[in-house]
C-alpha cells in the first residue's frame, strides 16, 4: 500500500511541475513575456532626423507607417533624400508600414473636402493601399503582406467598417487603429489582428507618463504599442528628451520587456 501512495505522489508531483512549466510566462525561461512596441506615423522628417539616430544607437527596432514619400530632389544628380533615408530604414531592421498613399482624414479634423476621407468610397481607399503596398515593394522589396495603420485611426468610411474589406483585400497582414494610454493588451486570444489598439501620444507627454505605460504593461504581461508622430517637431509633438528617456528606460530593462516591430509584436501575442 505504502508503494502505491509514493507512486501516485510520484505522479501527482509530476504532473504539478509540467503545468507549471506549460503555463510559466516566458519571463520565467530567461526572455521576458511583456513587449513594447514603438510605431511612427506619417514618415515625417523629425523621425528620419531625431527617431531613427536615437532608435540605432541603442539598438532598438521599430516600425514606420509612411504614405507617399518625395520622389526627387531640389539637386541635380542627387536623389531624393528622404526616399534614400527610408531605404536605409529598412535595410537597418526597422519595419515600413502601410498608411494609404494620401492620408485621407475626415473634414471635421481640417482636411480639404476634396481630399477629406468624405470624399472616398471604399474602392478609391483600396486602390491607394494596394498601390502604396507596391510602393514598398520598390523602396524595401516584394512582400506579400505588410501592417497597416488606420489614417487618423478611422475604421471606417461611409459609415461602414472597413476592417474586413481589408481583410479580403490579401495584402494587410495586421492593422493598427488608436486608443489612449490604457490600451495594454494581455490576451492575445481574442485580439483582432486588423484592429490592433495602440496610445496615440499626445502633444507635451512627458517621459514619465512613456514609462509609467511601459510598467503596466510588464504588470499585464502583454503587448503596449505607441502611436507617435512628430518627436521634437510640430505634429501631436513628444520632446526628444522625453522620447530619449522612453528608449533609455527600455534599453536598461532589456530583461523584463521586449521591443518588437509591430508587425512581430501581434504575431506572437496571437500565438499566446
Amino acid at each position: 500500500m505504502r508503494y502505491i501512495t509514493t507512486i501516485i505522489l510520484g505522479l501527482m508531483a509530476m504532473q504539478i511541475s509540467l503545468d507549471t512549466f506549460c503555463q510559466a510566462p516566458l519571463k520565467n525561461k530567461g526572455v521576458s513575456a511583456a513587449i513594447i512596441c514603438l510605431t511612427y506615423d506619417d514618415a515625417l522628417p523629425s523621425q528620419l532626423d531625431n527617431v531613427i539616430p536615437q532608435l540605432n544607437a541603442l539598438n532598438l527596432k521599430a516600425t514606420f507607417f509612411v504614405n507617399s514619400l518625395a520622389g526627387s530632389s531640389n539637386q541635380i544628380g542627387h536623389a531624393s533624400p528622404s526616399l534614400v533615408r527610408w531605404k536605409a530604414a529598412s535595410i537597418q531592421g526597422h519595419e515600413l508600414g502601410n498608411h494609404t498613399l494620401f492620408h485621407p482624414c475626415p473634414e471635421r479634423l481640417g482636411w480639404e473636402k476634396e481630399v477629406a476621407l468624405e470624399a472616398y468610397d471604399l474602392e478609391r481607399l483600396m486602390s491607394e493601399i494596394r498601390t502604396m503596398h507596391s510602393y514598398l515593394d520598390i523602396i524595401m522589396g516584394k512582400k506579400s503582406k505588410r501592417a497597416y495603420a488606420y489614417p487618423c485611426n478611422e475604421t471606417s468610411i461611409g459609415g461602414v467598417d472597413y476592417a474586413a474589406v481589408l481583410r479580403e483585400l490579401g495584402i494587410i497582414s495586421y492593422g493598427r487603429s488608436g486608443g489612449d494610454a490604457h490600451n495594454n493588451i494581455s490576451n492575445g486570444k481574442d485580439l483582432d489582428g486588423l484592429k490592433v489598439p495602440s496610445w496615440h501620444v499626445m502633444e507635451g507627454t512627458t517621459g514619465a507618463a512613456l514609462i509609467e505605460f511601459v510598467e503596466r504593461t510588464i504588470r499585464s504581461n502583454g503587448l503596449g504599442i505607441f502611436q507617435f508622430h512628430d518627436i521634437g517637431g510640430l505634429l501631436f509633438n513628444v520632446s526628444k528628451e522625453a522620447h530619449q528617456d522612453l528608449l533609455n528606460y527600455l534599453s536598461a530593462n532589456a530583461d523584463r520587456v521586449r521591443v518588437m516591430t509591430f508587425s512581430d509584436a501581434v504575431a506572437e501575442m496571437k500565438q499566446r
